[in-house]
């Protein structure tokens, strides 16, 4: 068969063409992984859902506040902590901002959140802490960093009696604490160690 050269895609068909008549059939082998490895990624991806459960329900935390904002109040203590209250126009309490300052030369030190449901009662807080970070040796300034410490939910039967509260601790484990009424008004209570992927999973009452 006469080639042209002058045609370099007809060329390089027939290039593949020969490739594909001599290629040999290849055996993949994938290596299994295992169970402790697999357990891990499941685990960090349960851990990418919770955070992001976690991004979107404080977004809409901070969102009710504002569509529903009409004055905010700030109390001073001296020089060492402030708290700022957010209203709504029936003077209900909507978000709560505590923070204490310690050292002069840093804004914020440790500041605890608080958001309020539509009849004032305490939904969700978290508290922020100050750490230092790793030093080196030498080093004149002491750098600093805010980690959330404790995060905690509420949630409320229609009398407005707490039924189930969720806690998370400077611990690896977070806590659900479910409360039941008798008719005299005697709590009774249950709890239970639950994965992060429960912690914002609501129940009707």
């Amino acid at each position: 068969m006469e080639i042209n050269f002058k045609e370099p895609g007809l060329f390089l068909f027939l290039i593949v063409l020969s490739c594909c008549c001599y290629a040999q059939p290849v055996r993949v082998v994938s290596a299994k992984k295992d169970t402790a490895e697999k357990k891990q990624e499941a685990f960090q991806l349960l851990q990418d859902v919770w955070r992001f459960r976690e991004k979107m329900k404080i977004k809409e935390l901070e969102l009710r506040t504002v569509r529903g904002l009409d004055t905010i109040d700030s109390l001073q203590y001296g020089k060492d902590s402030l708290i700022v209250n957010f209203y709504n126009p029936e003077r209900v309490l909507l978000k709560k901002i505590v923070q204490k300052f310690y050292v002069p030369k840093r804004i914020h030190d440790d500041s605890t959140v608080y958001f309020y449901n539509e009849r004032g009662l305490l939904e969700y807080s978290e508290m922020w802490e100050i750490y230092p970070k790793p030093t080196t040796a030498g080093q004149r300034e002491f750098p600093y960093e805010r980690i959330k410490s404790t995060c905690r939910r509420y949630e409320y039967d229609a009398q407005g009696r707490v039924v189930r509260y969720l806690g998370s601790f400077p611990t690896p484990k977070m806590m659900e604490f479910v409360y039941t009424y008798d008719s005299s008004g005697k709590r009774f209570t249950t709890a239970r160690n639950i994965h992060p992927i429960e912690y914002w999973e609501e129940r009707k009452h």
